[in-house]
């Protein structure tokens, strides 16, 4: 396939990168007095726990660093640090989104079957994701987080681009294979940085935001992948979508905050004495009740979610005969405007819930997963385009919520200086039986099934993931139980542990 670019299609590439390229150095520019403020915020909080007046006071500084990390930055500094780390939340759901729009171009383009388009978005995806997701948690937990959300937005940028050159399936997987690293790094030490600068009452606003950033990526990655495919094709379709992430990369290395909330406020006065060895956090999560079985549930539902996700745009090609332009538009309105919608609606009521019982944000999720058993049913098995838009789109509204909530949980479930570890113990869970697994499992199925069915087998087989719903729903329910005994738990492990 020719690489060739006509000089119409350079120009609109060019004006593209030049927008974003401002808006960049704009933030870039706009934050440098609010990067300032972080700074001496953070050399303030070095030069109080530096000089404790006894032990027993020391440790009541740094228990008070810990427990309300917003007082170091200002609340303007907090507002442009979330805005980078939604933009590059959202970057990282285009990235990955515009693959099921142009998995059927791909196909044709080496001759794949539906087993190995799978693998292309399974199995490809979480083998770097599975060994890169720890070490780089511990170097947000324990060097910077920064330093680690800049250098994995610039690495999976550039690995979406190169997939665009690829010559052949095989190398193709290599490459897909960078977009993990995006994934394993950014996402933990994203959350984990917002857990740093947001207290407990605004913490579940704050995830929900950062989810929120993902809607709107998964938005505009349907809407390039239909548009920019049936266009440019899938190869220069990847080639635009990831060279505006390497700019935000640029604008992230001066926006964000150089020092970890836990790290510049603890170490200091604790001499390293905070950094935990990574078999004391994975001991202490499992021991944590409602971490083990929110994780659980959270990979059941994954598994679903992501099956789902994957192959709904070639479901709607295959059944409904929708050219790539049209199926990106009908994918970007149900999962990323509806969805959007849901999240906001369903975060909001888990939010102010949560101020009457901890639980009910779990609760919520639980609730949220059960409904979402026959919405898929009735998207996938329905015979009128109607009705399969209203489940869709209900399916959609109550799904897109849920994580947010779990996120959230996760947070308030460890000390500050193990929350990457966490998310990151957690998304490699969730990877290998969602994202990792699922995608290849309905290729399997797909293939087998074709046989008998021909097109109409992705019908079935989606609808076949509905029945793992229920299941999460029962687990979700049963991490709640202990969730308030946890949080104390979390909340005094620190002072229990160097008593």
């Amino acid at each position: 396939m020719s690489l060739e670019i006509p000089q119409q299609q350079i120009r609109a590439i060019r004006r593209l990168l030049l927008t974003v390229s401002l808006f960049c150095f704009l933030v870039a520019a706009k934050s440098r007095g609010c990067l300032d403020e972080t700074r001496s915020a953070n050399a303030a909080a070095r030069v109080v726990v530096m000089n404790p007046v006894n032990e027993t006071s020391n440790r009541a500084d740094t228990v008070g660093a810990e427990s309300a990390p917003a007082t170091a930055i200002s609340a303007r500094g907090r507002r442009w640090i979330l805005l980078i780390l939604i933009l590059g939340t959202a970057m990282s759901s285009v990235d990955r989104q515009i693959l099921p729009l142009l998995l059927e171009q791909i196909k044709r383009s080496f001759q794949l079957s539906d087993t190995q388009l799978g693998i292309l978005t399974g199995p490809s995806f979480f083998l770097l994701y599975a060994f890169c997701a720890l070490p780089l948690a511990v170097v947000s937990d324990r060097i910077s987080r920064r330093l680690v959300i800049v250098w994995c937005l610039a690495a999976f940028s550039m690995m979406t681009a190169l997939s665009g050159l690829a010559p052949g399936f095989l190398l193709l997987i290599i490459l897909r294979m960078g977009i993990a690293i995006g994934e394993a790094g950014n996402v933990p030490a994203s959350q984990a940085m917002v857990g740093d600068i947001y207290g407990r009452s605004q913490l579940t606003s704050a995830m929900s935001w950062l989810y929120f950033s993902q809607s709107i990526g998964t938005t505009c990655g349907f809407l390039l992948g239909g548009f920019l495919g049936q266009w440019l094709g899938w190869r220069l379709t990847f080639v635009v979508v990831g060279l505006p992430g390497v700019l935000l990369a640029f604008a992230a290395y001066f926006v964000l905050p150089q020092n970890n909330a836990a790290t510049s406020h603890v170490r200091a006065s604790r001499l390293g004495t905070n950094v935990v060895p990574l078999k004391v956090s994975a001991r202490f999560l499992w021991s944590q009740a409602t971490y083990r079985y929110l994780t659980l549930a959270n990979a059941i539902w994954a598994f679903a979610s992501a099956g789902i996700a994957m192959w709904t745009a070639i479901f709607i090609g295959r059944i409904y005969k929708f050219p790539p332009a049209q199926i990106g538009m009908i994918m970007a309105l149900v999962i990323g405007v509806i969805g959007a919608i849901g999240l906001s609606v369903i975060g909001t009521l888990a939010q102010r819930m949560d101020r009457r019982d901890v639980r009910w944000p779990l609760w919520i999720v639980a609730i949220s997963s059960l409904v979402s058993a026959p919405l898929a049913c009735l998207t996938f098995l329905s015979q009128n385009g109607a009705l399969a838009w209203l489940g869709g789109s209900l399916l959609a509204f109550v799904s897109v919520s849920t994580q947010g909530s779990v996120a959230s949980t996760v947070q308030m479930l460890v000390p500050p200086h193990m929350r990457s570890i966490a998310v990151a113990i957690k998304h490699v869970v969730v990877t290998a039986i969602g994202a990792g697994t699922a995608p290849l499992v309905v290729g399997i199925f797909n293939d087998v099934l074709a046989v008998s069915y021909g097109d109409q087998a992705v019908r079935y087989t989606l609808a076949s993931l509905s029945v793992l719903f229920p299941v999460a729903a029962v687990f979700f329910y049963i991490a709640a139980r202990s969730l308030r005994s946890d949080i104390d738990r979390a909340e005094t492990w620190e002072e229990t542990a160097n008593s």
